[in-house]
């Protein structure tokens, strides 16, 4: 604690702090500088602190912490400027937009929370699943426990930025560590700018969303794998917090990545013989597949179901969502599936969710905002930049000399 204190970083950092601070405060319309002064410093100082330790314990590369500073940046710039311009040029009969929020998602569940943090309920109802914003409760109970500590006095959206940026910052030295580890400097710093600066990724940071915790979760478990073969101790550690971080705002995804992690161990020529690390994982999954049943059983939408029926309700539940929202933003898909009959429209879904063929249909729409525009056209952009780099590494791992590298590979 003594050396963190006395860190230059540490100097330059509180004073930069402050002052986003202060200009948080003077500009997001509550009206009350000083008590929003106090809040948007204190939050952003815990977000500098955790940024500083992930740098720290992940071999304070400089590079490294430059980009993690530009995706931070870029994050919070975003969320704050959609939050003001999107009432300005949003759609005027959009209550989302009117309300500053990009998504209808989170503009629900923050409004919740800072109904939550308003009432005289304990934070824990957040995970009662009786908010209709946040099935998992986790994004809710963070966004309620921060208004009720640090704003009771006015509802500060941004404070939750804040947090939501930091994280891009965790997940930028978490998968530019293990990227080194694994393929060497070049690779590990291409792979860092790709995560700093894909839009979507940007875009999910700079909202509400809890997609803006999970994605550098899952970065911190790629840290893990890659730490498991050099230090007893560090890779459990990651492994935890990042285990701890997806069971909270997303428990399947949790799961999901433990059995990535698991099998990407599995196949790794360089894992030590342990009947121990062995044990442990399985009973990491064990209790995280656990863990999401009975989340999942307590979902309105599942709790009539057996243990045995409800991951495949599940799927089926969210199929349906996804196929409607799918079919809905697109009149040409809505004719293709005409045109092939209900049979065939899993696969029509299944190939053009992954390929994406065509731009979104408001980058054509005259009748669009602008604002919207160019967002859907920054996201389709960063996917199909990202795509030929997907197919490369695939026909890269395919190519591995390797036997049992190129099944790591292949399985990641």
């Amino acid at each position: 604690m003594r050396r963190f204190f006395t860190n230059k970083n540490t100097w330059i950092a509180a004073p930069v702090v402050a002052v986003l601070a202060a200009v948080l405060a003077a500009v997001d319309g509550t009206g009350r500088w000083l008590p929003g002064w106090i809040a948007y410093t204190i939050v952003g100082g815990l977000g500098a602190v955790s940024i500083f330790s992930v740098w720290h314990f992940s071999g304070r590369e400089i590079s490294m912490g430059k980009i993690a500073l530009t995706a931070v940046f870029l994050r919070l710039a975003t969320g704050v400027a959609l939050m003001l311009l999107l009432p300005v040029v949003g759609y005027a009969d959009n209550e989302s937009h009117q309300g500053g929020y990009f998504y209808k998602d989170a503009f629900i569940r923050d409004r919740q929370a800072w109904q939550l943090a308003q009432s005289s309920a304990p934070l824990w109802k957040a995970f009662s699943g009786e908010y209709s914003s946040d099935q998992y409760g986790g994004m809710l109970a963070l966004s309620a426990s921060i208004y009720r500590l640090l704003s009771p006095d006015a509802h500060r959206p941004w404070l939750i930025l804040l947090l939501t940026a930091a994280a891009a910052g965790w997940g930028v030295l978490c998968l530019g560590k293990a990227a080194r580890s694994w393929f060497g400097g070049n690779t590990s710093r291409l792979a860092a700018w790709i995560f700093a600066l894909y839009p979507e990724g940007i875009l999910l940071g700079g909202t509400h969303m809890r997609e803006a915790f999970v994605i550098p979760a899952i970065a911190m478990t790629c840290l893990s794998l890659a730490e498991i073969r050099t230090d007893k101790k560090a890779w459990l550690g990651w492994l935890g917090v990042a285990a701890g971080l997806l069971f909270i705002f997303q428990p399947p995804a949790a799961v999901v990545a433990l059995i990535v992690l698991a099998g990407a161990w599995f196949f790794d020529p360089f894992r030590q013989q342990s009947w121990k690390r062995v044990l442990l994982f399985l009973a990491i999954l064990v209790v995280g597949v656990l863990l999401v049943f009975s989340v999942w059983a307590s979902l309105p939408s599942l709790r009539s179901s057996s243990p045995l029926t409800i991951f495949f309700d599940w799927l089926q539940n969210n199929y349906k969502y996804q196929t409607h929202l799918m079919e809905r933003s697109s009149g040409w898909l809505q004719k293709l599936f005409r045109t092939a009959g209900p049979q065939w429209v899993w696969l029509i879904i299944l190939v053009y969710g992954t390929a994406q063929p065509v731009l979104p249909a408001v980058v054509g729409d005259l009748n669009a905002v602008w604002i919207a525009r160019l967002t859907g056209f920054f996201r389709a952009v960063g996917w199909y930049a990202l795509v030929p780099l997907l197919l490369y590494g695939l026909l890269a791992a395919f190519r591995t000399p390797a036997k049992a590298r190129r099944a790591q590979l292949l399985w990641l």
